[in-house]
């Protein structure tokens, strides 16, 4: 059985291996690890959100679990929404490139939310689905 924390340390480690990104904020990080947003300096925050686990066979042994890796990008408002959308495309373009990844991870789809103006920021949210099946 694969757990939470060995999917999201692979979509974690994908999302690493691309160039150009703003600062990462990652949830739950030790206190010393804390990011504190730059206002002015772009930043995302990725989060893992799964779904129930669904039973595959009698034994228990295999089971398929799934979810969505959610990247949450953060630009200051004053630029507009080019730079915030040029990000986004880049990263459904990073996860799209390599559907399968390490643990039986599969890549499903991948989504993109409307910018939001938000105090000084614009935000959108770049959404990977996976499953995974083990």
């Amino acid at each position: 059985m694969v757990s939470l924390q060995q999917l999201e340390s692979a979509l974690d480690y994908r999302l690493s291996l691309m160039s150009g990104l703003p600062d990462v904020a990652y949830a739950n990080p030790p206190d010393e690890e804390l990011y504190n947003p730059v206002i002015g300096t772009p930043f995302i925050v990725p989060t893992t959100l799964n779904n129930d686990g669904e039973l595959l066979t009698i034994d228990g042994l295999t089971d398929r679990v799934g979810g969505i890796y959610n990247i949450v990008l953060n630009y200051p408002g004053g630029q507009g929404n080019y730079p915030i959308n040029v990000m986004a495309d880049m990263l459904k373009q990073h996860f799209a490139a390599e559907r399968y990844l390490s643990g039986g991870l599969r890549i499903l789809n991948i989504s993109k939310s409307p910018n939001i103006k938000q105090g000084a920021w614009n935000s959108c949210a770049v959404r990977v689905f996976f499953e995974a099946v083990a």
